[in-house]
């Protein structure tokens, strides 16, 4: 139900936003003026200002903002049902959760191709630039590491 909600009210903000661009770059009719007067009150801008482009173009922001706040808040609502109907079908039906799950997999020919292109354009890099040798500067004063034999004692500890 929330998730309607949020796509009805997106959907009346993009309308909104579609009119007062519009009006903006092209001006509007007497009809969709009452359209504009109407937003105006809604959101708490002077009906007087509409001539004004600054005030116009502010409500516009704030339109856009208000777009980009519902758009997240959806898609949050999205991944969350998504997520509990994933748990519900684990819960019910194991089976039919990972043939799901593997419907969306990618293709097994696909990742080969895509590393077998990657790996076949042979690259020439420069040996000699200045940060490798700064690296090997660096790992001059640092000692190597000894290593102990593992012993049966020591697993066991």
């Amino acid at each position: 139900m929330k998730q309607s909600k949020v796509a009805n009210q997106i959907s009346k903000l993009r309308i909104q936003i579609g009119r007062l661009t519009q009006h903006l770059f092209k001006g509007l009719n007497q009809r969709k003026l009452k359209h504009i007067i109407e937003m105006c009150n809604n959101h708490k801008y002077n009906p007087e200002n509409i001539q004004s482009e600054e005030r116009m173009t502010e409500l516009l922001d704030t339109l856009k903002q208000q777009l980009s706040v519902l758009a997240k808040r959806l898609k949050r609502y999205k991944t969350c049902t998504e997520r509990k109907q994933q748990n519900y079908n684990f819960q019910t039906n194991e089976r039919q959760f990972y043939t799901k799950l593997s419907r969306n997999q990618v293709d097994d020919t696909e990742t080969p191709n895509y590393w077998r292109n990657t790996r076949s354009n042979k690259a020439e890099h420069n040996q000699n630039a200045r940060w490798i040798t700064h690296e090997y500067q660096k790992m001059e004063n640092i000692p190597e590491i000894t290593m102990e034999p593992i012993t049966k004692k020591k697993l066991w500890k």
